[in-house]
């Protein structure tokens, strides 16, 4: 199947007003995490100007921190009664 560069696509009609379902966070502050960030972004890198904090990177570090919880309750040993 070919196409002509005139032809243009778009969205059904019943997609075009439906948004995205967001993301839940269960772990982390969505907030508190894009100001951390920033600011670590504006220290560590301040020829970068980044300004805005994407959907990805938040659901990367809910991820991380579930994968960073689970390997320490895996590490921890097997007694008391604290995850230390």
């Amino acid at each position: 199947m070919t196409f002509d560069d005139n032809t243009k696509f778009s969205a059904p009609a019943d997609m075009k007003n439906e948004r995205r379902a967001a993301f839940k966070f269960n772990y982390i502050c969505r907030s508190k995490c894009k100001e951390f960030a920033l600011k670590m972004a504006a220290e560590c890198r301040p020829a970068n100007k980044f300004e805005r904090v994407g959907e990805e990177f938040l659901i990367a570090a809910e991820a991380a921190l579930k994968s960073f919880i689970v390997s320490r309750i895996k590490s921890h040993p097997s007694k008391g009664k604290t995850l230390k």
